[in-house]
């Protein structure tokens, strides 16, 4: 009967993975901003490990309390060089709910990259934990 049951799981687990696609977004780098000056943004990419196929790192921006206020800055996707991190690409956002912003990998090398936020009006700045690209 364990046995049973335990096949009957394990098919019910690998068929939901199968038909629901990439589960990468659970391990995707990410930051929230918590409390810190009020901001109560978090952000994630869409993937952990970019392979040499991929064209964009796409980036999601969102509050988990919607109100009239417009959230504004700037992201930055960099790579790490040595001990300092460079930055490769550069974009602007503003949302009141969430936003999603994507970054071209032409021109971009190799390497460990991360990404940064900074936000208008506050002096506060989010990185993003690592993720390796492959070009």
């Amino acid at each position: 009967m364990r046995k049973k049951l335990l096949m009957a799981l394990t098919t019910a687990l690998l068929a939901a993975i199968f038909f629901t696609g990439n589960t990468d977004k659970a391990y995707a780098a990410d930051f929230y901003s918590g409390t810190q000056q009020h901001l109560n943004v978090s952000g994630f990419t869409d993937a952990s490990y970019y392979t040499k196929k991929a064209k964009t790192v796409d980036f999601t921006l969102s509050t988990p309390y919607p109100s009239n206020r417009t959230f504004k800055g700037n992201l930055y996707l960099q790579r790490k060089s040595g001990k300092k991190w460079t930055t490769c690409k550069k974009t602007t956002f503003s949302f009141s709910v969430r936003v999603t912003k994507s970054f071209s990998l032409k021109g971009c090398k190799t390497g460990y990259y991360r990404v940064k936020a900074t936000f208008s009006g506050s002096k506060l700045v989010n990185t993003t934990n690592s993720f390796k690209i492959n070009r």
